[in-house]
């Protein structure tokens, strides 16, 4: 490749791609609307500039025009946080939503468990309710929780953000099911087979444990981070294991999302 054309390449990546998202989160519909006609400029530079010389798009430019136009909420870039309970997945989450200025979904469990008085499930027998001090749930409750999860994201979605945080998704919901009663009913099985793409933020055990009466894993969390990564190496969509203080674990999550973009943008066209 030229001079010019490592300059046309460099152009889009570098220079143009940060501006267009830092102006979106500021300007108003009717800037954005002007903004979103920039990587059609940008291209023409390009070409001006030597890059692109047999015709092929130009990625980076390709990556602008379909995350900043026409965008419908099965392109949004979703990701979630995932692992054991008190791993940092809600600080690192909220922490995202605030970095990005991105909506964030919230627990499920945790505001339905606290509306109906409950806790944390314990270790009751097979399929039936799950004690934890002086309170009870069933399968059934696991059930409606997912439903809820399932409608929150949903909600979310149909805003078409160009990003949305996840503090948690199905995934957290099936290691519950699995450790508590087995096989997953078919409710869950398809709910979680039709799950969006998603990149997923794997947090690591590594951080002292904090007794809340919603909590009830902390003799196991390191078995359970081993389950969550043997299912996401297993899946489909992309994960990044992070660990460390909240500065390392920011950091390290922001490159991880920087990395899943073009993954995104590619399963967005398909």
């Amino acid at each position: 490749m030229n001079l010019k054309s490592a300059e046309a390449s460099r152009f889009p990546e570098n220079d143009l791609l940060p501006q267009v998202e830092e102006k979106l989160r500021l300007t108003s519909d009717e800037e954005r609307a002007r903004l979103e006609t920039e990587p059609d400029a940008a291209l023409k530079s390009a070409g001006e500039l030597g890059g692109d010389p047999d015709g092929s798009p130009v990625p980076a430019i390709e990556e602008l025009r379909h995350a900043y136009g026409g965008r419908t909420a099965s392109e949004t870039f979703i990701v979630c946080l995932t692992g054991a309970e008190c791993s940092g997945k809600t600080t690192l989450a909220e922490a995202l939503a605030h970095g990005y200025k991105a909506p964030l979904v919230p627990e499920a469990a945790r505001g339905w468990l606290q509306r109906r008085g409950g806790q944390a499930p314990g270790m009751g027998g097979e399929g039936g309710p799950q004690t934890s001090g002086p309170a009870t749930y069933a399968a059934a409750d696991v059930l409606a929780i997912a439903r809820e999860q399932i409608r929150l994201e949903r909600a979310a979605l149909a805003e078409a953000p160009p990003l949305l945080i996840c503090d948690t998704d199905l995934l957290v919901i099936q290691v519950w099911w699995e450790v508590k009663y087995g096989a997953l009913p078919d409710e869950l099985r398809q709910a979680s087979a039709e799950r969006s793409p998603r990149a997923y933020l794997l947090t690591r055990p590594d951080i002292p444990w904090v007794p809340d009466p919603l909590r009830e894993s902390g003799g196991d969390r390191d078995g359970l981070h081993l389950r969550y990564r043997r299912l996401l190496a297993g899946g489909g969509c992309p994960y990044a294991e992070l660990g460390g203080d909240r500065s390392a674990r920011l950091a390290a999550a922001k490159s991880a999302i920087l990395a899943s973009r073009r993954w995104a943008s590619s399963w967005t066209r398909t």
